[in-house]
């Protein structure tokens, strides 16, 4: 089975056949992360196979302006936000919104991206939306022997990147694959971390503050580190999952078996 690229969505992409413990595999078209889905035509989709349910983890300004495509899977919109100030990227609508609104911040002397980014990836592991989404992600695959379940937020990065993560180190895939795949991210994006950058020092003129616009828009493995440090805290992923949600030492065995 060919990998899954397309040029429309290229932040898309098949977690299957990542290694994981004992040799296994994780089985193709089972789970597939992305970032926003509205240029996929309805022959493009025919490349992700069936797909059993969508998980549309951006804000409801995010849904509006680009609404997804229906590919005839189940719909679920579960925002994905930090707790607290939530006006990083998440609400706003054109690249020029978010490097306007990023370099905002920076003349108001707020932390470097590196903190903050590291705050808001701890607050997305402990958002009660996180756990219904990998409850309900579980779930679906438990009960269907075929077919994949696909989350995404607007870029891909931050909230798809966290939902990943977790069900990766759940799936007992080496932590040097989650990361690797996590930073992916700055691969498929290279044209828009350019512009990003590039926009910025136009609105500037000051190299530092597009070098500070930048940081929002890659991927950090500083950032992810938050993210599972804080899942860790727990004791483990399964401990996170059993304090978090519903899903049972059974429901965890049943996913390895769907996915491996």
């Amino acid at each position: 089975m060919k990998p899954l690229r397309l040029t429309c969505c290229p932040n898309l992409r098949d977690l299957g056949d990542l290694p994981a413990q004992a040799g296994l595999r994780i089985r193709p078209r089972r789970l597939i992360r992305a970032g926003a889905l509205h240029e996929i035509s309805a022959e493009e989709a025919k490349s992700l196979g069936k797909l059993l349910a969508i998980f549309d983890l951006r804000s409801e300004t995010e849904r509006r302006f680009k609404p997804d495509p229906n590919f005839g899977a189940d719909y679920y919109h579960m925002p994905l936000t930090e707790k607290g100030r939530r006006k990083l990227i998440h609400s706003k609508k054109t690249l020029e919104d978010k490097v306007v609104d990023i370099i905002a911040g920076y003349n108001r002397g707020e932390n470097l991206a590196s903190v903050r980014m590291r705050k808001i990836y701890r607050s997305l592991v402990l958002s009660h939306q996180t756990a219904n989404c990998l409850e309900q992600i579980i779930h679906i695959l438990n009960a269907e022997p075929e077919g994949a379940v696909l989350w995404h937020c607007s870029v891909g990065k931050d909230r798809a990147g966290v939902i990943a993560a977790i069900l990766l180190r759940l799936l007992t895939v080496p932590e040097e694959l989650i990361y690797e795949d996590y930073l992916y991210t700055n691969v498929a994006l290279q044209h828009e971390l350019e512009e990003a950058e590039s926009l910025a020092f136009s609105l500037s003129g000051d190299p530092a503050v597009a070098s500070y616009v930048k940081g929002f828009f890659a991927a950090c493995p500083c950032w992810l580190k938050a993210a599972l440090d804080t899942v860790d805290h727990c004791g483990s992923v399964e401990q996170y999952l059993l304090q978090n949600t519903k899903l049972e030492q059974a429901d965890f065995n049943k996913f390895r078996a769907a996915c491996l």
